[in-house]
C-alpha cells in the first residue's frame, strides 16, 4: 500500500555548516518584516524584538550548557530565530516580561530532543503562541495603533473588528462605510492594528519570495492555501456579502501570510510528494476559513497549521499501526 513519502531534508540539521546556512536564510527573510514592524510601531517594536532575541539566545545557551556540551555558533545563533518569530506573533502593546516568557518557552520547546529539524522548530514556536493565546488572552490582545499615520486604524485587529462589529451593523458593507474597518490597500500596506509581524502583507511577501528563491520552503503549500482561501471565501462572499468578508480582505488580514510563508512550508518538514503538498495547502486554507468564519476567535491560521501537520504525521504512523495490529 502506497503511503505518504517521508519528510524531505535538504540540509542536515545536525551539521553546523548547514544549520548556519539555514540561520542566514531565515534571518535575511525576516529583515523586511522586522524593518516595517519597526517603521509602523516605532521603538516599542524594536524593544520587543531585542528582548525576544536576546532571551532566546540566553535560554538556548543555558539549555545546552546543562544538557549537552554543544556550543557551536551555528547551534547558538539558530536560537535567535524562534525568539524573533515568537516576538513577531505578539501585539505591540504586550509587556516586556511577557515577551521574555514567550521567548523562553519557544526556545525550550525548539531545543527538545524530538525537534529534529528547522521545520519542527517553527511548529514548536507556533504551538507556544497558540497556548499563550489560551492562557493569557488579555496580554495577547494588547493591540496598539501604528505611529506612521494619523488615520491609522486603532483598537482591535481587522478580523477582530469584523467579528465583533457584524452584529452591531447591517453587515460588512455598512461596517466598511463607517470608516471603522480598513480598506484593502490599508490591509496590504500595513495601516492597521495587529501583531508585529502580521500587519504588512508586502513585507511578508518579500521575505516569502526570498525563501522560495532559496528553495527553503515548499512553495506549493502557501500558494495552494492562498488559492483555497480566495476560492472558498469568494463563494461565501457571493452567497452572503452582508455577513462574510471579501476574499481579498481575508487574504490580507490576520496572520495568514505570516503563518503560511514562515511556519507552514519549511522544506525539512513538508512532505516530498507534490500531491501531498497541495493537499496540505488546501487543508490549511479550509480549516483557517472554518475557524475564522464559524469559530469563536477571529484568527485560525495557527491552529490550522498545527492540525494539518498533526494529521500528516498520523497518516505517516497509520501504516505502522496497522502492521502492529
Amino acid at each position: 500500500m502506497k503511503t505518504l513519502n517521508t519528510i524531505r531534508t535538504n540540509l542536515r540539521w545536525e551539521d553546523p555548516t548547514d544549520r548556519m546556512e539555514k540561520f542566514r536564510i531565515y534571518f535575511i527573510a525576516l529583515i523586511p518584516v522586522m524593518t516595517l514592524s519597526t517603521v509602523f510601531f516605532g521603538l516599542n517594536s524594536l524593544r520587543l524584538l531585542i528582548v525576544g532575541g536576546l532571551t532566546a539566545l540566553a535560554t538556548g545557551f543555558f539549555f545546552r550548557w546543562g544538557n549537552k556540551p554543544d556550543f557551536s555558533p551555528a547551534f547558538s545563533r539558530w536560537d535567535l530565530i524562534p525568539g524573533l518569530l515568537i516576538a513577531l506573533t505578539l501585539p505591540a502593546g504586550v509587556s516586556l516580561w511577557f515577551v521574555a516568557l514567550a521567548a523562553v518557552l519557544a526556545t525550550l520547546c525548539s531545543n527538545l530532543k524530538f525537534v529534529s529539524s528547522a521545520g519542527m522548530t517553527f511548529l514548536a514556536v507556533l504551538l507556544v503562541r497558540s497556548l499563550l493565546q489560551l492562557i493569557f488572552p488579555t496580554q495577547m490582545e494588547s493591540w496598539t495603533a501604528i505611529i506612521t499615520s494619523m488615520d491609522a486604524f486603532t483598537g482591535a485587529t481587522p478580523l477582530g473588528i469584523w467579528k465583533s462589529g457584524i452584529p452591531e451593523t447591517k453587515g460588512v458593507t455598512a461596517l466598511a462605510k463607517t470608516g471603522i474597518y480598513p480598506g484593502n490597500l490599508d490591509l496590504f500596506w500595513g495601516n492597521i492594528s495587529g501583531s508585529l509581524g502580521e500587519i504588512s502583507s508586502i513585507a511578508i511577501l518579500i521575505g516569502g519570495l526570498y525563501l522560495i528563491a532559496r528553495r527553503s520552503i515548499a512553495w506549493r503549500i502557501p500558494v495552494t492555501a492562498i488559492t483555497t482561501v480566495l476560492i472558498l471565501q469568494g463563494i461565501l462572499w457571493l452567497i452572503n456579502p452582508i455577513h462574510f468578508l471579501s476574499p481579498v480582505a481575508h487574504l490580507f488580514s490576520g496572520g495568514l501570510f505570516l503563518g503560511l510563508f514562515y511556519f507552514a512550508a519549511d522544506q525539512e518538514m513538508a512532505p516530498a510528494s507534490y500531491r501531498h503538498q497541495l493537499a496540505m495547502g488546501s487543508a490549511m486554507g479550509m480549516i483557517t476559513l472554518l475557524l475564522r468564519n464559524f469559530g469563536p476567535q477571529p484568527e485560525g491560521i495557527g491552529w490550522a497549521i498545527l492540525l494539518t501537520y498533526a494529521l500528516l504525521h498520523l497518516a505517516l504512523l497509520w501504516p505502522m499501526v496497522r502492521k502492529v495490529r
